[in-house]
């Protein structure tokens, strides 16, 4: 048995470090607005802007538990239609697969 010999083809490295830093920036730039996001939130869910809302909406302290819901409720009904238009898609794919395998 003669020696191993070794191949000199160089791999270039793993990631290509351009795509890498590429993918370093955008994770960095999607945390900076996530954290700004929170800030902002912070400051806009203060005191002042709770009390505005509950003592001009409702009167009492609930009001932005009444609000989130409304706007859940508003919004519920888009992703419903969306929910419900991508399901029947699945269905009609499923039902002509299932069609495909009982006639074989």
């Amino acid at each position: 048995m003669g020696p191993l010999k070794q191949t000199s083809t160089q791999e270039p490295p793993y990631p290509n470090p351009t795509y890498a830093w590429y993918v370093v920036v955008l994770l960095l730039l999607s945390y900076i607005v996530s954290w700004l996001d929170r800030q902002i939130l912070s400051f806009l869910i203060g005191p002042p802007l709770v009390g505005l809302i509950t003592d001009g909406v409702f009167g009492d302290e609930a009001a932005l538990k009444y609000s989130l819901a409304a706007v859940l409720i508003i919004m519920a009904a888009p992703v419903f239609y969306l929910l419900m238009r991508g399901l029947k898609n699945y269905r009609t794919e499923m039902v002509a697969l299932d069609q495909q395998t009982r006639a074989s």
